[in-house]
């Protein structure tokens, strides 16, 4: 029987998922992931993007809603538009491939929110080009400690070094949500998602063995 996760579905809005970084880190490819193994849960899923001036190197930020369809029914009921984007503070989950980028996204958060941060600090092209500081790690974590209770960080790019590819430290951050029960789809449905999205079994393997690497590493949860 699959485990399902603690996390539950909330019966009265969706459920909504952010994933935040810069251009050339798959947030694209990790909100579809996320949103398709989400629908082999019988979810209803809406995805929505925004994008900075540049795509490659940019920051990228996806929104992914999550709801039944007695959910959403009951939202209709109460004359409520469920649109793509999340609105400010409503996030329950923010995915943060990129710290900084991650950081400016804080409006969509609040105290509930729970964040899971990838450890390398890689900033957008338009803040490279400014005469701003770029702030450590170390700064942007304790930023986070005073805005959410909830906070886990991974050194996704080293595990995902030792799986063999650094890009695909997307998968990596994946396989630590599942295993922290962040959402409320469970680790079978991630791991189908990703089976299913990569063609070739080189690729499929080495992304599997990345998203294994970041569910092992929060094993147990702390």
């Amino acid at each position: 029987m699959t485990k399902q996760p603690e996390t539950a579905l909330p019966v009265n809005r969706p459920f909504n998922v952010m994933v935040a970084g810069v251009g050339g880190q798959g947030i694209l490819l990790t909100a579809r992931i996320i949103a398709v193994a989400a629908m082999k849960q019988g979810l209803r899923v809406s995805v929505g993007e925004t994008f900075g001036a540049s795509r490659r190197g940019g920051p990228v930020l996806s929104h992914i809603r999550l709801s039944s369809f007695e959910t959403s029914a009951a939202v209709n009921q109460q004359s409520l538009h469920i649109g793509s984007l999340i609105p400010h503070h409503h996030a329950d989950v923010l995915v943060g491939l990129e710290p900084l980028e991650s950081l400016r996204a804080a409006p969509y958060l609040n105290p509930t929110s729970r964040v899971l941060l990838n450890e390398q600090v890689q900033p957008p092209v338009n803040t490279l080009t400014s005469q701003d500081a770029v702030p450590t790690f170390a700064t942007i974590r304790q930023r986070f400690k005073s805005l959410v209770e909830q906070l886990h960080t991974v050194n996704a790019l080293h595990l995902a070094q030792q799986a063999g590819e650094i890009r695909t430290t997307n998968t990596v951050m994946l396989g630590a949500l599942a295993r922290l029960e962040l959402t409320p789809i469970p680790a079978t449905a991630f791991e189908a998602a990703i089976t299913e999205h990569f063609p070739t079994s080189k690729i499929r393997s080495i992304n599997l063995k990345s998203y294994e690497l970041g569910f092992q590493y929060f094993n147990p949860v702390s």
